[in-house]
């Protein structure tokens, strides 16, 4: 390395290795350090290169670079801690599973190490494509649906107006942006929407954010019934769904479980009335499966005081407490979807019925949402296609 400029930190706080650990990072320079982001790598301790993408955030009166933000990727040891530096490279081999972009007047389309996605830009679906060697694990359908109290739908697919945009581009990150109207069939609109999509070589799947802005009249708001992502899958028409409950036996261990049946997650209200009035917000939030008997539990195993129905038990969830993320296998491969702070965010949901996963960002089940005039909201999931029957692990 030609010159170092600063040195970063980075630590794996769990308790297993990982490969790849994508980091996006922003750092402080000295005035006049840096006049261009080109030519940057990152050292590890040993001594390897590593390939960085960076984007300048801020320049001094002199034009020299301020805030960079920096994208690159890391292997860890369990629990390990690193120290890497940033520095001028005079050569820098690429990496292997650098991400590879195209975009065309009709699409946007992102290679990674694992699948290829593509974009749209003509009608608007969640993806239009998702193959992972040659197979193709999107099925046709896929969409944002708002559903208003009388019963209209509004699709994000009828959007009259489709804006698809490429953010980022480089070897370590990618984020498309679409954007449009929630649009019924009589051309009626609600809401503009946004989903952003972030892709990175070595991940297995694709975070995305989904935005909704309410610029409608009257100023005090929009009753609505309903907001869901639908992503049908080429899973076939069986799946098996995998979950893993939380809490399980007389010692309430955690258990890997596999359900035949769909399966739905939510995040809302307290389980039952006695535990909201005892533990008020502490009670709410909780990630439950909605149908217990999913579960197999056999209620005579448990003293009555861990059986549902007990407040202080039920606080937590009980026996229907889940981890927030569901995950389906069947003949055409596997999925895995998942919010982020899906118990902060309540109330949400995850089903996943046949091979088509549906993410609530407001489940109908909750009742009425009010959206006043200018209100907008955020949420990010994360979604996992795989040609492979994946396992639990």
């Amino acid at each position: 390395m030609d010159r170092e400029l600063l040195k970063i930190k980075c630590r794996n706080t769990s308790n297993r290795p990982i490969a790849a650990y994508p980091i996006t990072y922003g750092v402080p320079l000295k005035e006049g350090a840096l006049k261009s982001a080109g030519g940057l790598a990152i050292r590890r301790a040993g001594g390897e290169l590593v390939t960085v993408q960076t984007k300048p955030l801020e320049t001094y009166a002199d034009g020299s670079i301020k805030w960079l933000l920096l994208d690159f990727e890391l292997p860890f040891d369990a629990n390990e801690q690193a120290e890497v530096t940033l520095g001028e490279a005079a050569t820098v081999v690429p990496s292997a599973a650098a991400l590879e972009v195209r975009e065309t007047a009709d699409r946007i389309q992102v290679t990674a190490a694992r699948f290829t996605v593509t974009f749209s830009r003509q009608r608007f679906s969640v993806f239009q494509s998702w193959t992972e060697k040659g197979a193709e694990l999107m099925a046709a359908g896929s969409d944002v649906a708002i559903e208003g109290l009388d019963g209209t739908r509004y699709l994000a697919s009828l959007s009259k107006r489709l804006d698809v945009r490429l953010l980022e581009k480089g070897p370590q990150r990618a984020v498309v942006q679409v954007s449009g109207r929630h649009t019924a069939e009589d051309g009626a609109e609600l809401f503009d929407f946004r989903l952003r999509y972030t892709i990175r070589p070595n991940e297995p799947g694709v975070a995305v954010a989904y935005r909704f802005l309410n610029r409608e009249e009257p100023e005090t708001g929009v009753k609505v019934r309903g907001i869901s992502i639908v992503v049908p899958t080429g899973l076939g028409a069986q799946t098996t769904k995998l979950a893993r409950q939380m809490n399980h036996g007389k010692h309430w261990f955690a258990r890997l479980v596999t359900i035949a049946e769909d399966v739905e997650l939510t995040a809302g209200k307290a389980v039952n009335e006695s535990a909201r009035v005892r533990y008020g917000a502490y009670a709410e939030g909780k990630v439950i499966i909605r149908n217990f008997d999913s579960l197999k539990e056999n209620l005579a195993d448990y003293p009555y005081f861990l059986r549902p129905g007990n407040a202080r038990t039920d606080m937590t969830g009980g026996l229907r407490a889940m981890y927030p993320y569901l995950a389906m296998t069947g003949g055409g491969g596997s999925a895995l979807a998942w919010f982020y702070d899906m118990e902060l965010n309540y109330p949400k949901a995850i089903r996943a019925e046949g091979s088509r996963l549906t993410l609530d960002i407001w489940p109908a089940s909750y009742g009425e949402f009010l959206v006043r005039r200018g209100q907008s909201r955020e949420q990010s999931f994360f979604l996992s296609l795989s040609a492979a029957a994946r396992g639990h692990e």
